[in-house]
Order: structure tokens, then sequence, then C-alpha cells
């Protein structure tokens, strides 16, 4: 029999109209391009009508929900009536074909901690087995706003609280939670697809049964999640005016956690100048580090940047430095000297949106001309089956471009990668409060986002200075390259060298973003722009010709204590010259990677 909720719920709100709104859906924004499709296969769902779909059970759930559902019918441990409903992202994953082992339980009569407890009881008298149960605080600071109990039962992890309504001030993103209904608890979440539920109370399921009911009180989810529409169950406008985090979450997790399309009134919300507004007021900068960070591990990270531009979120996230006058103590200021020409703040963020994109684009092409040449290719559909885009066709993410042996790694590289990408267009901006300074791209992760890390601003850092240096060596090559005077083997060795130190064992991700700056951001003068020829050309060298490969991990051929007894009779003495000499030794061996400390006793005498 088919899911009917009663009361019904209201229609779904008219789409907004803002007279702010530049997009109204995403052909509009400039998507989904044409490999932008659904991670996971909904072909399953497509031929089925909304009322026959169910959620397959393995034998461990099927297990574990009927002795709940025999414990709460049990009056000595339940003493009233409690209906349990499996909800959220579980639900969602089982109809999508996804594992999954986190549940989340919604309780009508009771709080999650009391329910859990009386479970407890249940399993220790009856079941005679083990039972740990959890407890997480009310935490509003940390999108917590209700008290939780943790508890697991075999392989599955539950977390369980009441059913519930929100309501929300005006100034305040942190709601007012009362106990309410499941259509209540439903309405109140993000996405429609993220609100179905499985009631454990229905006789779906029992015994025997291994597929069972969902309930979807939106009316909209299950048509969503066949549709692959990411939409929110009340007005966009309003629900992204209570708690504009919502902005941010809806956009990661449509497209990089499912590559779900975003419905044409949340894209019409997000540019409405009063829910931007209320991102910089009602948002802490550490939550935008949580969803930025969350976004950089995930699939279709490029579109989502690219939405962030677009949509106009992303100078709120990457919020630059603003100059003061006064001496509070939190100004910055900054510095212009070393600002490359042409730079304006409000027209660079198109060209970081298309860093991200062909980046990815780039290392995903070099990858599948790797691929191609493969003659075993077994292992590497192996590999790729995890991202079926939905019509049965395999296709990668970025991130699995970049080490196939290691996910975490993997997902590490394409964080700093691609954060490095979007800001390059800031590299040549230093920031400064009163004596000290840092770059456009330390400030974004120390002060625009805090607890991004500085971990990864030094990385990108890395980038920036790498990608730089190598165009220039590029041009230089290009410039010289009729002259009559070329640039010379060693000159040529000690530029790369210096890349090779500064990008390290990245270094070649560094070539793919050196191939996409010169396609983005260099305009080119009389000689022409900097082609990928000829950074492919470069990249050969290095790791044919150069005898440079590894060398940030070459043990010096002196150190400074040895340089000073060797050299102290020559007048070398301990103080800034050892530094200098050090670094001369270090670069004449990048010139001439063969070299020993013998042949060059002549030039360090001679230094």
């Amino acid at each position: 029999m088919a899911f009917d909720p009663q009361p019904s719920p209201p229609p779904p709100p008219p789409t907004i109209t803002t007279t702010t709104s530049i997009y109204h859906n995403m052909s509009e924004l400039g998507f989904p391009p044409t490999d932008y499709r659904p991670l996971f296969s909904r072909r399953h769902l497509e031929h089925q009508s909304l009322s026959d779909i169910r959620i397959a059970l393995t034998e461990e759930e099927r297990r574990t929900f009927n002795d709940m559902k025999t414990a709460i019918r049990d009056r000595t441990f339940f003493p009233h009536a409690v209906a349990v409903r499996c909800a959220g992202g579980w639900v969602r994953d089982k109809l999508l074909a996804i594992d999954s082992a986190d549940i989340d339980l919604a309780i009508d009569s009771m709080t999650g901690v009391q329910f859990a407890q009386c479970l407890q009881r249940y399993f220790a008298c009856v079941k005679h087995a083990p039972f740990k149960l959890g407890k997480i605080e009310e935490n509003p600071s940390k999108s917590k706003h209700l008290e939780t109990a943790t508890f697991k039962i075999g392989a599955l992890e539950f977390d369980a609280a009441n059913l519930r309504t929100e309501t929300y001030a005006c100034d305040s993103r942190v709601p007012v939670v009362e106990i309410g209904t499941a259509q209540q608890d439903a309405m109140r979440r993000d996405l429609t697809i993220n609100a179905l539920f499985y009631n454990l109370s229905s006789d779906a399921g029992d015994a025997g049964d291994a597929c069972v009911v969902v309930e979807d009180w939106t009316q909209c989810g299950l048509r969503d999640l066949v549709d692959g529409i990411a939409r929110t169950p009340l007005d966009a406008l309003q629900t992204y005016r209570d708690d504009p985090l919502r902005v941010l979450r809806n956009i990661r997790h449509a497209i990089t956690k499912l590559g779900f399309r975003l419905h044409a009134d949340i894209i019409a919300a997000a540019q409405h100048e009063q829910v931007q507004s209320d991102l910089r007021c009602k948002v802490s900068r550490e939550r935008f580090a949580i969803e930025v960070e969350k976004m950089l591990h995930g699939d279709n990270v490029w579109i989502a940047f690219q939405c962030l531009v677009r949509l106009r979120l992303a100078p709120i996230l990457f919020a630059m430095p603003t100059s003061m006058n006064g001496d509070g103590d939190n100004e910055m200021e900054i510095e212009m000297e070393s600002v490359p020409s042409g730079f304006d703040a409000r027209t660079v963020w198109p060209e970081c949106g298309a860093l991200a994109e062909t980046v990815t684009r780039v290392v995903m092409a070099e990858a599948d001309l790797t691929h191609q040449k493969k003659s075993d290719t077994d292992a590497d559909v192996d590999e790729e089956k995890k991202c079926n885009d939905g019509n049965g066709h395999h296709r990668r993410s970025l991130w699995q471009c970049l080490d196939a042996t290691n996910k975490s790694r993997a997902r590490q590289l394409q964080k700093e990668l691609l954060f490095a990408a979007f800001t390059y267009p800031f590299h040549g901006i230093r920031c400064r409060r009163r004596r000290a300074t840092i770059s456009m791209t330390s400030y974004f992760v120390l002060h625009s986002m805090p607890g991004l890390g500085k971990k990864l601003a030094d990385v990108a850092n890395a980038y920036h200075a790498g990608v730089a240096d190598m165009i220039a060596l590029l041009r230089r090559l290009k410039k010289k390259k009729n002259d009559d005077d070329p640039i010379t083997h060693e000159e040529m060795s000690l530029a790369v060298g210096k890349f090779l130190l500064q990008c390290k064992q990245r270094w070649r991700l560094a070539m793919q973003l050196v191939k996409s700056v010169c396609v983005v951001c260099e305009r080119g003068d009389e000689d022409g722009t900097i082609t990928a020829e000829s950074v492919d050309g470069i990249q050969q060298w290095i790791e044919t010709k150069s005898e440079l490969l590894e060398c940030w991990t070459w043990k010096p051929l002196i150190n400074g204590r040895e340089l000073l007894h060797t050299y102290a009779a020559h007048g070398l003495a301990q103080d800034a010259r050892i530094g200098r000499l050090l670094q001369f030794i270090a670069e004449e061996r990048l010139k001439k990677p063969s070299t020993t400390l013998q042949e060059l006793h002549p030039k360090i005498i001679a230094w």
C-alpha cells in the first residue's frame, strides 16, 4: 500500500523572483556542463512508479530493525507506544543503492536519550547483548540543536533524537526547538531528498519482508531523487533567511556529494541581497571553513566553485581585508605595489572559477590519455566502477586521477590543487598588519575562513611561487628562442631546480596548473601565449635530461659547521656569509647536479 501522508502538506512554493537575481536556473548559470551527471545510478528507480519504490534491507538491517520493533511493542520496557523512523541520509542512500551503516532515528513520543535507555534495558534483559550508550550534548554553535543518543548494534551505528519543529528569530540562525510531528520534522529539513523516512512501526518490513515503504511527507522527495533535483521542502528564500548556512550546505550536498542539479528556487534565493547579508552576519567564518573543506574533498568541486562565483557567494567566503583608517587592533591593509596591473577585486572571481575548472579538465585529460595507453585495463575499470554517471557509463572524479591506491591522499591532493588554482589570481598580493605581512592566500585561511589550516596556505603558496617561476622561465625560453643569446643549460637547470624545490613531489601537478594559468590568465604579447606543447616539452626535459628529480631530498654537500672549519683559514667567519655561501653552493649544484665539493672548491675560494 502506498504511503499517504495525512494531512497533505502545502503545495510547493512558487518560484522566487527578486530584483537582484541574475540567474534563474542552472542553464543560465552555464550549467550543467555536458559531463555533469548524478554520481550514482538511479535507473532502478526510474522504471518504477513512486508508490512502488521501496528500500531493500540487508539481512543485518532487517534483523536489527525487527529486534527494535519487538522491543518497542514490549510494554515492560516501553510503557507507551512509540513510533521510530529512520530518517535523512540513510534513507536517501539506501534508495540510491549506496551502502550506509550510519542511521539517524527520529522518535515521536520521547527523547532520543529516553528511547536509547529503554532499548538498552531490553537488550540487557532479553537479548543479553552488550549495548553501549553515548550522548551528544546540545551544541548550537556546531549545529547540534538537540541532545542526541548514540549507540551501536552489530555493525550499525545509530543517532537517536525526537521529531521536532524549528522556529527562528530574525537575528540568529540558532532555532528554537520543540517536539514536532513527522510532517513538521520533514518540512524543517534542508532538502526534500533528505526528508524521507522509513517507519519501523509500520507492518512492512517484518520478518520475511526485506523491502520497506518510504514515507515522503514533502510529496517531492522521491520525485526529486529520481529526477536528480535538489530542492528545499519549504520556501527557499525563507529557509535561507532562517539559516543562511544552508545555502552553502545545499550547494555542497547537491553538487559535490550527489551530482544533482539545483532547483530554480535555490538559485534565485541564493542571489537575494538579504540572504547574502545574513550569510555575512549570522554565520561564523569557522563554519564557512567547514563547508569549503568538505567541498574540496568531494566530487565536482570546480562546478561547486563556479556556482559560488556566479551566485556571488565567493567574495563572502574568500573575504579580502578592507583598508581602514585609525588604529584598531584588527586592521589589515593591502599593499598594492606587488599586485599585477589590471587586477580588479570585482572581476577576479570568474578567473578563479575558470582556473579550478581548467586544471580539473587538464589533469583528467592527462589521466585519460595515460589510461588509453595501458594494455591491461581491468584494474582501471574496477577503480572507476563507483563513479557511475546514472546512465550506465563510468567516469572518474579528479581525486581518482591523482592517486589510485590511496583514497585519503588522493582527496587531500585534490583539495590542495583546487584551492591553489582557485586562489592563484591573488598570489601577487600581500596583506600587512603593522609590521607583519602575509600572502592573500594565507589571509583567506587564517582570517576569512579560519580552520582551513596554515598548512593548506603553505602548500598553495608553494604552488603559486612555483607556477609563477615556471611561467617566467617559459617566457624567457620563448623570448630567447630566436635570439643570438639563448638561455644556457646552467640557467635552465637552476630555474627548474628552484621550481622543483618549491613544489617538491607535487611538481607534476604544478605543471598542470601552469598549463591552466597559461590558458586562463596569460594574455600574451607580441610573441604570443605560452603553449601546452612548450609546457610538455620542459616537463619531458625535467624527467629525462635534467638530473634534478628528487632534488628536494638531496643531502647538502656540506653543512655550516663543516664549511666554517674548512674555510676559516680563507677568512670565513661565523656570520651571515655562511648562510649566503651555503645558498651559493646549493645553487651551483642545481646548475650542475653531478658536481662535487672538490669541483666547487675554487669557486668557494673565489666567492
